[in-house]
């Protein structure tokens, strides 16, 4: 369809200012009988995570299965586990970042593709506390895009908390086939 949009006139020739643009288009200039040439104007969407999930390997001593989660409200886990945050991209871009605390952390890599492809960050919760993740995406035309922003959250691996239930004495005798029932109730 072709719509046709008067312009503003100046002192130097005419203004016609434009809005914000969603989809490409194109267009061309009429003053009087003349005309100019066909241009064409390309709209390419802001980068964005699609459906981001993150993997936790949690240390293997502690005998967990891996996680696997959407990113939704952040990551939390204990120190020593290894993070995968993976997402594909509604767009193609140049470069992605994975920043913790305003620095570059982890390896990211990218997955090239016309519909955009996907990108890969890995790294590993070190020290315990708090921190800001981020994923910085810059687009083929040169812009960096904030991506994502999430909180991170290591807790160090404290061991169990044990309490008896049982009363118990200091000095216990038992004959070998007597049976001791002890109660205890352990919180991790």
């Amino acid at each position: 369809t072709s719509t046709v949009m008067p312009m503003e006139r100046r002192d130097n020739g005419s203004i016609y200012q434009l809005g914000r643009a969603d989809q490409s288009f194109e267009y061309e200039v009429r003053c009087g009988r003349e005309t100019s040439d066909r241009f064409k104007v390309a709209v390419w969407p802001q980068p964005r995570l699609t459906d981001p999930r993150v993997k936790l390997e949690f240390p293997a001593y502690t005998g967990r299965a891996p996680r696997e989660q959407g990113l939704g409200d952040g990551i939390s886990a204990i120190v020593g586990t290894k993070v995968e945050l993976k997402s594909k991209l509604n767009t193609p871009v140049e470069s992605a970042r994975l920043e913790i605390d305003d620095e570059a952390a982890g390896e990211t890599t990218l997955e090239r593709a016309a519909d955009g492809g996907g990108f890969t960050s890995r790294w590993s919760l070190e020290k315990a506390g708090h921190s800001a993740g981020r994923v910085a995406l810059k687009h083929r035309l040169g812009r960096e895009f904030e991506a994502a922003r999430f909180m991170i959250e290591s807790n160090a691996d404290t061991p169990p908390e044990v309490k008896w239930l049982s009363a118990m004495n200091k000095e216990t005798r038992v004959r070998p086939d007597d049976l001791l029932e002890l109660g205890y109730e352990g919180t991790d």
